[in-house]
C-alpha cells in the first residue's frame, strides 16, 4: 500500500544481503520502506479527509488486520466498536471479502482496502496491527503508537511474536497475544494504548528516524538465527 519515491541510498546498507536467499522473503515485504525513508509524500488534506467521516474532537485509530489473521481482529472489534468510537475516530481496514454490514457510529469507517495509505498514517493518533516486518515498518517510519496483535506460533511460524516481542522491549509499542484476544482485552489495551500513547512515539522519535533501520536490522538478525 506504499506509493514510493525511489531513493537508492536506504538499500545501499543492505545491498549484500539482498542477495541472500534466506532473506529473499523478508526483503520482498520491506524493500519499499526502504525506499521511502529519504522522500516525503504531499498530500491534499481536503480531498483525502472527505474520505472519512471523523469527529474533530477525537484522536484517530488505525486498525489493520493484516493478510493473515485478519478475520480475528476484525470480528473482536466489531463487538466494541459503539465504545471505541466514543474515544476515537476509526478507520478499520478489513481486508477483501471481509466488509461488516451492519449499523456502526458515524465515525466508524470500515473498508475493506485502501490503495493510498499515506494520508491515513500522516493523521493516525494511534493504530492495531498484526506484527509483520512491512508493518511495523510502516508504523515506525509515521511514528505512530501502535498495539501490535502477533500471529500465534500456532498458525505461523513465530516471526510475528518474536517483532512484537523486540518492539515492546525497545518501548515501541504495546502488545496483545493472540491468545489473550477477547472483546474485553482488546478494548482495555487500546485504551491503555491512548494513556501511553505519548510515551511511546517519544520513543520512537528519539531514534531521530533511525528507528526504523535499528528494528529491521534486529528482524534481519533474528531471521538469520532461526
Amino acid at each position: 500500500h506504499l506509493h514510493l519515491h525511489c531513493g537508492a541510498s536506504p538499500r545501499k546498507k543492505y545491498h549484500s544481503l539482498i542477495y541472500n536467499p534466506l532473506y529473499v522473503p523478508l526483503f520482498l515485504t520491506i524493500i519499499g520502506l526502504l525506499n521511502v525513508i529519504d522522500g516525503k509524500q504531499n498530500f491534499d488534506d481536503k480531498e483525502k479527509r472527505s474520505t472519512f467521516r471523523f469527529k474533530p474532537h477525537l484522536p484517530i485509530l488505525l486498525v489493520v488486520g493484516g493478510s493473515l489473521g485478519a478475520k480475528t481482529i476484525n470480528e473482536t472489534l466489531i463487538t466494541i466498536v459503539d465504545k471505541l468510537c466514543e474515544h476515537f475516530n476509526i478507520v478499520h481496514i478489513v481486508g477483501r471479502g471481509n466488509y461488516s454490514l451492519g449499523k456502526f457510529p458515524i465515525n466508524y469507517n470500515q473498508f475493506e482496502f485502501i490503495d493510498d495509505l499515506g494520508y491515513v498514517y500522516s493523521v493516525a493518533n494511534y493504530a492495531v496491527s498484526r506484527a509483520g516486518a512491512n508493518a511495523i515498518a510502516e508504523l515506525l517510519y509515521h511514528n505512530i503508537p501502535m498495539l501490535l496483535i502477533p500471529l500465534s506460533k500456532k498458525v505461523s511460524r513465530g516471526d510475528q511474536e518474536q517483532n512484537a516481542k523486540m518492539l515492546k522491549e525497545k518501548g515501541y509499542c504495546n502488545v496483545l497475544y493472540s491468545d489473550n484476544l477477547t472483546p474485553q482485552n482488546l478494548y482495555n489495551e487500546i485504551m491503555f494504548l491512548k494513556q501511553t500513547g505519548n510515551e511511546i512515539k517519544q520513543k520512537q522519535q528519539k531514534q531521530n528516524g533511525n528507528a526504523v533501520y535499528s528494528v529491521m536490522e534486529q528482524i534481519v538478525k533474528t531471521a538469520k538465527i532461526t
